[in-house]
């Protein structure tokens, strides 16, 4: 799934559910005022009823006009949230065939190197998920083999770098970077 729209419809969904429980407390309000009105007539339960439908509407009412008005503010500063996501978290995929000599743009071709991440540093936190094929990372000097499927967490400032291993031909993991001084 794309993470743009991905991250498009979790704000859809946040700002739905405000406007959800915005009416549900509508509603809460109404019983109770309803109730409490009625308390104050026992004879008459009418008032409950009214009161109880008028905040039916009213809750129906808000929930619409929120709905606009929060999509408004969505559409104007979708940009400034789609930059300051950009500045949060940056998610790559590399992909390593050397049957078919395809690699990253960076990578340095360097025959029988099977380097597939440049020793460095950085003040990020560094995520790395395999997804296909077998990689060794050195982290601080301590050595991680990842397979398909496991994660690697690289604390910022901690040098690493990595090789993909020699018994396969194929591979590809994800970097995320996570910023944590914005």
């Amino acid at each position: 799934m794309n993470k743009d729209k991905l991250a498009k419809d979790f704000r859809i969904y946040n700002l739905i559910m405000s406007q959800v429980w915005k009416f549900l407390t509508t509603i809460i309000i109404g019983i109770l005022l309803g109730y409490l009105a009625s308390r104050k007539g026992e004879e008459d339960n009418n008032y409950m009823i009214v009161i109880i439908i008028a905040s039916f509407v009213i809750g129906i009412f808000n929930f619409f006009l929120g709905l606009y008005k929060e999509h408004k503010k969505m559409e104007k500063f979708s940009k400034v949230y789609e930059n300051i996501a950009i500045q949060l978290i940056r998610i790559c995929r590399f992909e390593f065939d050397f049957n078919q000599n395809a690699y990253p743009k960076w990578y340095p071709i360097v025959k029988g190197t099977r380097l597939c991440c440049h020793y460095h540093l950085h003040e990020k936190i560094e995520i790395i998920l395999m997804d296909e094929g077998e990689a060794e990372f050195q982290v601080s000097e301590r050595t991680y083999t990842l397979k398909k499927g496991d994660l690697l967490m690289i604390n910022p400032f901690e040098p690493h770098s990595g090789f993909i291993s020699n018994e396969c031909d194929k591979a590809a993991y994800y970097v995320i970077n996570i910023d944590l001084d914005f």
